[in-house]
């Protein structure tokens, strides 16, 4: 919910934890922009969900230039 209130304010999605990892073995910037987009879902918010496609995208792009 925090991440969802400062989007609103800010407009940007500010996910700082790149490397961390969870027990699953995704890293938990992937984790949470999976759960802002179905939060946005859920919600209706369609912007929000493009606003977490469009970082998902650039974070497989920047981090794994072969994954896309």
């Amino acid at each position: 919910m925090e991440r969802f209130i400062d989007w609103l304010y800010t407009g940007k999605l500010e996910i700082t934890e790149i490397n961390e990892r969870l027990s699953s073995g995704t890293n938990k910037r992937q984790q949470e922009l999976v759960d802002l987009y179905v939060f946005g879902d859920v919600h209706g918010v369609p912007s929000l969900r493009i606003a977490a496609i469009d970082e998902l995208f650039d974070y497989f792009n920047h981090y794994n230039p072969t994954a896309c």
